[in-house]
């Protein structure tokens, strides 16, 4: 990521309630900005989410609370790079949130769950279960989710610097564990800008699936089809 463009942004990722050290009134803070910006996320462009503002604005606490407690669930945020101490999660909550996206993982690839276009990654029981090493040499697998660029600043490579960042992160964590490593993605058929960016990082189309979009106060919303990309890194290719 050296272009002009991205070099205006930094990529942070959000410290993990329980397993991070946070006072009670930082996690306070990281609880609001998430929301909110999830929320105003969801309101702005609402055909860029399966997910509905509707659906979501009326969860409680608790709901925000296990997502940002996760442990393999590692929120990804582009801030301006001129903002003051941009790059440390605590300064963030001073700057602009940009864009977002979130890498769920990892997993072995010999658990027997599949996330489908017609469900979210979260509604999993097991998405909290952090990868335990074994003997086994099976893939440690990931899933990207809820990528997106506020309207004020798209077309200036946010997105991408978000997904390199992502790859980056499981590229260390597979040398860490020595073995290979498989992130998939969903994006809408219809949304060429997104199925190019995930091209040009290396994912290729592996199945096209139907699913339902969440319901808006308007009622119902037509099916959409979606393709399923994935991208496998070997530890001799990385």
């Amino acid at each position: 990521m050296t272009s002009d463009a991205t070099r205006a942004y930094t990529i942070i990722q959000l410290p993990v309630i329980g397993e991070d050290p946070l006072t009670s009134a930082f996690e306070e803070r990281l609880f609001d900005r998430y929301r909110s910006f999830r929320l105003s996320s969801l309101q702005s462009v609402p055909e860029a989410f399966g997910s509905s503002y509707d659906g979501e604005v009326g969860n409680p606490r608790d709901f925000w609370i296990k997502r940002l407690s996760n442990p393999t669930a590692r929120h990804l945020v582009a801030i301006p790079t001129c903002s003051q101490g941009a790059g440390t999660a605590n300064e963030a909550f001073e700057s602009e949130w940009c864009g977002m996206v979130v890498m769920l993982g990892p997993r072995s690839s010999d658990e027997k769950r599949h996330i489908s276009a017609n469900q979210s990654p979260w509604t999993n029981p097991n998405s909290a279960a952090p990868y335990q090493e074994t003997n086994s040499k099976s893939d440690m697998r990931y899933h990207i989710s809820g990528m997106f660029t506020t309207i004020g600043h798209r077309r200036q490579g946010i997105g991408k610097a978000l997904l390199y960042r992502a790859l980056e992160i499981a590229s260390e964590d597979s040398h860490k564990g020595g073995i290979n490593f498989c992130i998939s993605v969903y994006a809408d058929t219809v949304n060429s800008g997104a199925v190019c960016l995930y091209q040009a990082a290396g994912f290729t189309i592996v199945a096209e699936e139907t699913y339902q979009p969440a319901p808006t106060a308007q009622g119902s919303r037509p099916e959409r089809k979606a393709y399923r990309m994935e991208l496998y890194r070997s530890l001799d290719k990385q």
